[in-house]
């Protein structure tokens, strides 16, 4: 027996779910296993006392009862073990596929087994082995189809789709599908022959005459959709869709509403419909019978008693018309079956902000954040509740109007075409981890080039976790008038625009992390950029008791803290008259060189790489795609191969049949696609082939997993604090003892070769099971890759004043790349036309090119090497008597554009300017006949700590041999080397233009 205080509310408990109501309280009781659940409700479920006395059937107290007033930890139950016990039919059925591999039958009633079980590659591989057998049968082809359309494969789905069309044409499936195509192209005259064929192959049924009714709707015939809806009506009163077309007749045609409405009474005697149900109940809201209206709700929450969204209904109903103490009722018993659920708890707190119950709104509100943190209408409601102004009242608001009248005219600013009066951020940190921002930008224009440059904008935001909501965007002329820009969604483009006039940007956006980000935030904000900055400021409202760590790049810039409010702390990072960031060439990005904030609450990187771990490593598991493209790389291959080589198998294969794609509709912002629809879409963006990668490996036993990377033009100091502001993704393997970096976005890049932007790049490696990672940040440097290499060999002889040269070219790693996109899928012809037209650059004279052969350009190498012949007319100039010629090397620094700069403030970028690591040309210069080398040219070495060049000659008989060498010792310039970098630049090309004369 239970007693709620001093009320008996329950005699022996013997029903399993029992609701009473007990002197206002509503009890559930629920009996489990050794337990009773006692749940007691009114309005408050929180602050209401109850004292609860449990007894035996003889009135005595119980006794051995324990009780705690907190949640306890859960005990695991010891571990046993469990067996799986096959379906009798599977066995059966499997046992006679191995006696009979072909038989259809089994293969079929096997498939259809798995369907049921969702045992999805099991059933498909049944299917497929039958489709081997019978390729051109058009049932199991459709078979096929329901698992396609089940693992959502788009690609083998609209495949199998088109092979039934093909090879059985005059099939019911095949018919149904020529006539959708038509009607999707509004061909209405070949959709009626396709429906007519059907008709007449298969006989009239519902369907068709569906069909043929749809035909005359898209037609626009009117008279034809009255008859034969009444038609189809009256044959079939019981399908909804026939129903529903009647009923729009009445409305819409004839304008017979009571009759219309009778239709849907009629229906819904003998029907359950909730479109019919909830547009009838409209309709007598309309005519002012609210009764009818909610007694068709009502019914629908007996008839359903599980379906919440009803229970819903009816408390939007009567909130909507002012009935909040049903509205209340209809929403706490939404609440007991959904108690978690935020948005239930917030439209409580409204109804009883409507009923001036103030304790009980902060109450709901309160319970609404707690179970959705990102309800900012929650935080906005309850802080209204308890009488506190808004958090962003706490900022201070920017005076435009000032900052108008005092902005700059152009000529302080002569070489800037316009200048940033204010950007400003404004920033929320809620204590569940929620985060919102108001951006607050002022921009005054200088000259045409700021108004080329401001007339379109595009606010930056992530739309798979934001929301972004524009407050203001216009353009505020110098008379004062203001004009509205257009905008679409985060596209703005201010009309109107003029000298002298400003744009004023105010947005905010909500972000909606979900998972084990949703209580981190992290931030990076630019201070200074291109043009000059008036003021610049970073504010962060943060709950005191938060966590986080901040830095500020370039600068000593701290940030001025307060306490606005009980539990918060403010700091404000803020700086004014900062001048424009000057572009010089080959610059690291803004990141490394500018004024640059970095927040983060996230504790490590290795959080970082366990949540990416927990997202990716479930779309590299093996499925039927995996399984099947598996074996077939390796059927007929040696059992005893290394892992590397069933690595390089298996790369080249993706490379072969996978083409890079970065579309935002088919690849998410974060998460891969699974391996397998890669695999079929041959479609895939970095993290889905580097993911489909990692998973074919794991099938064959190598070791692979992801690597996250922030590539070097994001810059070197990106990635300061632990975030997710990684561009690109890689795999790593390991293989007979040694690691790799994989990059599988180039088709032509051949295996563990690295361009500059990979190498020294910021990583960060993912665990899978079966690779453990230390989950820090790391540098990119690996002595297992391809050297980026060119070396040429050259021999030179004359014809009169003619240059006749052969040269032999070999080029590893990312120029072996390059070649092969330059020339692997051109013809012969345009390969001579391209290559061609790239040496008659380096001559003044006419160059004609008369032999060029390839190697290596099909495969996926690490070397393509190639030959070439080619004539240069007149290259020997005449003077005094002498016969003179530039050294036609290859690589040479002519110009040298990029040294400019007399002196620089930030550093010159080596491996942005160059891929080359080592590069060698040897020159074998035949002297013309009876002709002297007037002067041996002198050699020049070059050794220091940024780069090794040597230019060196000698002759061996009648040939001059000229060879030149070229290594990066260093891949970044700092601003004092730089006049060294130059001077040394300066000597190189000297060299590089040296001549030599005959006579």
């Amino acid at each position: 027996k239970i007693w709620l205080n001093d009320h008996l509310i329950s005699s022996i408990v013997e029903e399993q779910n029992t609701d009473l109501d007990v002197y206002g309280y509503k009890v559930k009781l629920n009996k489990g296993y050794n337990r009773i659940l006692v749940q007691v409700g009114k309005s408050d479920l929180t602050r209401a006392n109850f004292l609860i006395r449990l007894l035996d059937v003889n009135d005595a107290p119980l006794v051995g009862i324990t009780y705690a007033n907190e949640a306890q930890p859960y005990s695991k139950a010891s571990a046993y073990e469990v067996k799986a016990v096959p379906f009798f039919a599977e066995t059966f059925f499997t046992e006679r596929l191995r006696s009979d591999s072909k038989s259809i039958r089994d293969l079929l009633m096997l498939g259809e087994l798995n369907l049921r079980f969702d045992k999805s590659y099991e059933a498909r591989k049944a299917f497929t082995a039958a489709a081997a057998i019978a390729p051109k049968n058009s049932y199991i082809k459709q078979r096929l189809i329901e698992c396609y359309s089940r693992d959502q494969n788009t690609t083998l789905l609209t495949k199998a789709v088109e092979s039934i069309k093909t090879n059985d044409p005059e099939s019911h499936y095949a018919i149904r599908e020529f006539y959708n195509d038509a009607s999707g192209k509004e061909d209405y005259d070949e959709a009626e022959r396709q429906l007519n064929k059907l008709v007449k192959n298969y006989g009239s049924n519902l369907f068709t005459e569906a069909l043929s009714l749809d035909l005359y709707v898209k037609r626009k015939k009117f008279d034809n959709i009255v008859s034969v809806g009444k038609g189809l009506y009256d044959k079939y009163p019981d399908n909804w869709e026939i129903v529903n077309l009647k009923y729009t007749i009445e409305t819409s045609v004839n304008k017979n509403y009571d009759k219309a409405n009778d239709i849907l009474v009629k229906y819904l005697k003998t029907n359950s419909n909730e479109t019919a149900s909830g547009t009838l109940a409209s309709n007598y809201f309309k005519k002012g019978n609210a009764k009818k209206a909610f007694d068709i709700y009502l019914k629908r929450t007996e008839e359903y008693p599980y379906a919440t969204g009803y229970y819903e209904d009816m408390a939007d109903l009567y909130f909507s018309k002012q009935d909040y103490v049903n509205a209340e009722k209809w929403l706490m018993l939404v609440l007991e079956s959904c108690p978690y659920n935020g948005y239930y708890w917030n439209s409580l707190g409204k109804v009883y902000e409507a009923m001036n119950k103030t304790e009980d709104a902060k109450f709901a509100f309160a319970k609404c954040i707690y179970f959705s943190p990102t309800n900012y209408e929650a935080h906005r409601l309850l802080r209204k509740m308890q009488e506190k102004k808004d958090l962003f009242e706490h900022f201070p608001k920017p005076d435009i109007a000032r900052f108008i009248s005092e902005a700059p005219k152009a000529a302080d600013f002569p070489e800037d075409n316009s200048i940033v009066l204010l950007n400003e951020v404004q920033r929320i940190v809620y204590p569940e981890g929620a985060t919102e921002q108001k951006t607050e930008v002022l921009i005054k224009i200088f000259n045409q080039a700021g108004i080329d440059s401001w007339k379109e904008y595009a606010i930056g935001f992530n739309e798979y976790t934001q929301r972004l909501i524009i407050e203001k965007a216009e353009v505020m002329k110098a008379d004062g008038n203001k004009i509205k820009a257009e905008a679409n969604q985060n596209q703005m483009v201010f009309t109107s625009l003029e000298i002298g006039d400003a744009i004023h940007i105010t947005y905010r956006v909500e972000d909606y992390v979900y998972g084990q980000l949703a209580a981190h935030f992290t931030d990076r904000f630019n201070m200074n950029y291109s043009l000059p900055v008036a003021l610049c400021k970073y504010s962060l409202l943060v709950p005191e008791t938060k966590k986080f760590n901040y830095k500020v790049q370039n600068s000593d810039l701290q940030p001025v803290i307060t306490s606005p409010e009980s539990g918060y702390k403010l700091y404000v990072f803020e700086k004014s008259g900062l001048s424009g960031l000057k572009s010089e060439p080959f610059m690291p990005p803004l990141d490394d060189v500018g004024m640059v904030i970095n927040i983060s609450s996230i504790p490590d990187w290795k959080f970082i790489s366990n949540w990416y771990a927990d997202l990716a490593n479930t779309k590299a598991k093996s499925d039927f795609e995996i399984k099947e493209a598996v074996a077939e790389i390796f059927t007929g291959k040696s059992d005893k191969l290394t892992e590397l080589e069933k690595a390089k198998l298996i790369y080249e294969y993706i490379e072969k049949n996978v083409s890079y794609s970065n579309v935002s509709f088919l690849h998410g912002a974060l998460i891969p696609q699974k391996a397998s629809r890669t695999l079929n879409t041959k479609l895939g963006d970095c993290k889905d082939v580097s993911t489909l990668f990692v998973a074919m490996c794991r099938e064959v036993g190598v070791t692979a997993n992801l690597v996250l990377v922030s590539t070097r033009d994001n810059g070197d100091n990106y990635l300061v604090q632990p975030n997710v502001g990684f561009n690109h993704c890689i795999a790593h393997l390991d293989a007979d003892g040694k690691e790799y970096f994989i990059e599988l976005t180039d088709n032509k890049l051949s295996f563990s070769s690295i361009g500059t932007s990979l190498m020294n790049s910021q990583i960060l490696q993912i665990p899978t099971e079966r690779r453990a990672v230390a989950g820090e940040l790391e540098k990119l440097k690996t002595s297992n890759r391809v050297v980026n290499n060119i070396v040429r060999k050259v021999n030179i002889s004359f014809n009169n004043n003619d240059l006749i040269v052969e040269r032999s070219t070999i080029r590893t790693g990312v120029f072996a790349d390059g070649t092969r996109y330059d020339y692997a899928e051109l013809g012969k012809e345009e390969q001579l036309k391209t290559m061609s037209q790239s040496i008659s650059s380096d001559f003044t004279t006419p160059v004609k090119l008369t032999e060029l052969s390839f190697s290596d350009l099909a495969g996926l190498k690490d070397t393509v090497s190639y030959k070439l012949a080619f004539t240069v007319s007149n290259a020997l100039m005449n003077v005094a008597g002498m016969k003179i010629i530039k050294l036609p090397w290859s690589e040479s620094y002519s110009s040298l554009d990029f040294l400019t700069l007399e002196k620089r403030t930030y550093p010159f970028n080596i491996w942005s300017f160059s891929s080359i690591e080592n590069a060698t040309e040897e020159l074998s210069i035949e002297l013309p006949k009876e002709k002297l080398l007037v002067e041996m040219p002198k050699s020049v070495t070059i050794n220091n700590t940024l780069l090794s060049y040597s230019l060196t000659f000698k002759m061996v008989g009648v040939k001059l041999f000229a060879t030149r060498t070229l290594k990066f010792n260093k891949d970044i310039v700092s601003a004092e080397e730089y006049a060294t970098f130059k001077e040394t630049f300066t000597t190189i090309s000297e060299a590089d233009a040296k001549q030599i004369a005959f006579k």
